[in-house]
């Protein structure tokens, strides 16, 4: 996709609406920080446009417990994520 850390550190915002920093990106990429929230991963899919199946595998993370983690959050959330993923 030829982007830089930096470029993609500002299109993936934390739960708190924050951006992370290219250093966070730098150690997610090199495996020194624990596997990436689901709200991450759902974030760099958005920007990477990969399937998600493809990342959360990365994370190995299963559909299933995506799902899971999800009965949590807002249907307004929900879509928010979804719709890049085939949704309308």
């Amino acid at each position: 996709m030829g982007l830089s850390q930096r470029q993609l550190a500002l299109r993936i915002k934390t739960e708190d609406g924050e951006r992370i920093s290219p250093h966070y990106l730098n150690h997610i990429e090199r495996e020194r920080r624990c596997t990436p929230s689901q709200h991450l991963i759902l974030h760099f899919a958005r920007a990477l446009k990969p399937e998600p199946d493809y990342l959360f595998g990365l994370a190995q993370i299963s559909r299933k417990d995506m799902v899971k983690g999800m009965e949590r959050s807002s249907p307004e959330t929900i879509l928010k994520y979804s719709v890049p993923f085939g949704g309308s």
